[in-house]
């Protein structure tokens, strides 16, 4: 194990940066990660709670904010409770390191 990265995102806060500058949901999340979240009714939550396992991702890997760009690491539904943190090349060059990384997140809200 490399590291453990825990991080929350209050949802409403999240949910007004989104309504206030639209351009950052483009900036922080993939093409598939908003598709994933379009016919929801409230696409903030979970992109809230999307938001809140990448930053994980960097606590767990020993970086910072900056140290890749959010969609080097991308949350995929595996089922309908079960997200998959996407592993990436970029990532795994952070960490110098030639072995594969999986990284398992837990999301509540």
């Amino acid at each position: 194990m490399i590291g453990i990265g825990v991080d929350s995102v209050e949802v409403e806060r999240f949910r007004k940066l989104l309504e206030r500058q639209p351009r950052v949901r483009e900036r922080l999340f993939s093409e598939a990660e908003l598709a994933d979240c379009s016919g929801l009714a409230d696409p903030a939550q979970r992109l809230a709670s999307r938001f809140a396992a990448k930053e994980a991702v960097m606590k767990a890997l020993g970086v910072g904010l900056g140290a890749f760009g959010f969609h080097d690491v991308a949350v995929a539904r595996v089922t309908r409770q079960i997200d998959r943190i996407g592993e990436y090349a970029q990532v795994i060059r952070k960490i110098r390191s030639n072995c594969r990384v999986r990284v398992l997140a837990g999301v509540a809200n």
